[in-house]
């Protein structure tokens, strides 16, 4: 997944472009434990008219981290 983060996301957006964005966790959860899943935080988007994405690795998903890098 790194590998395709790194040389698959691109800059997207632009004027009356519409972006879709959310965040998500690579991971694994054994027998449906109830327990936190190890993993990766990731935040991406996705250009509505077109389908290019963006996938950018985040430490945890506070709204610091996940707007303090963006505006």
């Amino acid at each position: 997944m790194m590998v395709f983060m790194e040389g698959c996301s691109q800059k997207i957006g632009g004027p009356n472009n519409t972006i879709e964005i959310d965040k998500g966790k690579f991971g694994w959860q054994k027998y449906d434990k109830g327990h936190p899943i190890k993993g990766q935080w990731v935040f991406g988007g996705v250009e509505q008219w077109s389908g290019r994405t963006f996938l950018v690795p985040v430490p945890d998903r506070t709204a610091d981290t996940l707007i303090h890098d963006w505006i």
